[in-house]
């Protein structure tokens, strides 16, 4: 895709993404799509649910959650996991012959400290 540098997630029930950032509140941003129909993708950092959104697959939507700054502590070894409802394969769904496993694609994430 042109102008995109998208992941697929899908093969495992998660993606996991691991940071470190400087201690503080943070307003945490991605860019995501689904494959085929749309996913509810629950959002957690340092194992915290922070909120869920539902992602559709007819476009890119970007979602942004706060993430206080408790949960961020000491900055250190964040870990950002995006579970997803469930997932399809292109084989399924009539859309090519890959039979692996595909729920959502992130094209990117970004945290803004808060102010």
């Amino acid at each position: 895709m042109a102008g995109l540098s998208v992941r697929w997630a899908g093969q495992y029930a998660q993606a996991v993404l691991y940071v470190d950032l400087p201690p503080g509140a943070y307003a945490m941003s991605f860019s995501a799509q689904a494959f085929a129909r749309a996913r509810m993708v629950r959002v957690a950092v340092n194992d915290m649910l922070i909120g869920s959104v539902t992602v559709e697959a007819e476009r890119f939507d970007v979602f942004t959650l706060a993430v206080p700054a408790e949960v961020i502590g000491d900055g250190r070894h964040i870990t950002l996991t995006l579970a997803y409802d469930n997932t399809d394969t292109p084989a399924e769904t009539g859309a090519g012959d890959d039979p692996r496993p595909l729920a959502i694609m992130v094209d990117w994430v970004q945290w803004r400290l808060s102010q």
